[in-house]
C-alpha cells in the first residue's frame, strides 16, 4: 500500500485544508453510528496535525461511502468526489486507514489480505487522474489488516466512550 498511499505524519498537513474522506461497509454500521465516530477520530486526528477540515459544497466536512472497499475507485461515487474535491483545491485527502481507500477483495474470508497489486496499479492512476497531491492515512499504511481492525476497534472504543461522557 506504500506505494499510494502516506502515512500523515510523512506529508506536512500543518496549516493546510484536507479532504476528510470515510468508508463504512454496512447499512447495520451506519445505523450504529459509526460515521459519527469516524468523524469524530478524523476530527481529532485533523486537529492533532494542524490542518482544518475542507469544506465542501453544501457545508459537508466528510465524505462518507457506504460499500465495500474492493470495488474499482473509478466505480464509487463518494471516492470520486473526495478526490476531485481534493484535485480541484491541491490539497490531500485523509482517511483513518487504508482499508478505507481500498480492500482486497477477498477481504471477508481471508482477513490478512492486502489489496492486489491490480488494485493498487489502478487506485495509482485513479489518484493521477485526479492530480491528488498526497492520499494521508493516520495509520502508517504498511500496517497489517490486523493491525488496522486493532486500530480501529480503539478508535470506536475511545469515540464512544467520550460521546457518552456529556
Amino acid at each position: 500500500p506504500a506505494t499510494c498511499f502516506v502515512a500523515a505524519g510523512a506529508v506536512d498537513l500543518s496549516g493546510k485544508q484536507v479532504v476528510a474522506y470515510t468508508r463504512i461497509s454496512t447499512r447495520e454500521q451506519r445505523k450504529n453510528d459509526n460515521v459519527e465516530w469516524h468523524r469524530q477520530a478524523l476530527e481529532r486526528f485533523i486537529r492533532e496535525y494542524e490542518a482544518t477540515p475542507l469544506i465542501l459544497k453544501g457545508g459537508e466536512t466528510l465524505i462518507v461511502e457506504q460499500g465495500p472497499g474492493w470495488e474499482s475507485p473509478w466505480n464509487r461515487e463518494p471516492l470520486n468526489r473526495a478526490f476531485a474535491a481534493a484535485g480541484e483545491n491541491q490539497t490531500p485527502v485523509v482517511a483513518l486507514c487504508t482499508s478505507r481507500y481500498l480492500r482486497h477483495p477477498d477481504y471477508w474470508d481471508n482477513r490478512k489480505l492486502a489489496p492486489t497489486e491490480e488494485q493498487l496499479a489502478e487506485f495509482a492512476e485513479f489518484k493521477r487522474h485526479y492530480g491528488v497531491e498526497a492520499v494521508a492515512t493516520f495509520l502508517i499504511p504498511e500496517a497489517t489488516t490486523g493491525e488496522e481492525i486493532s486500530f480501529l476497534t480503539k478508535l470506536s472504543q475511545q469515540m464512544t466512550r467520550r460521546k457518552g461522557r456529556g
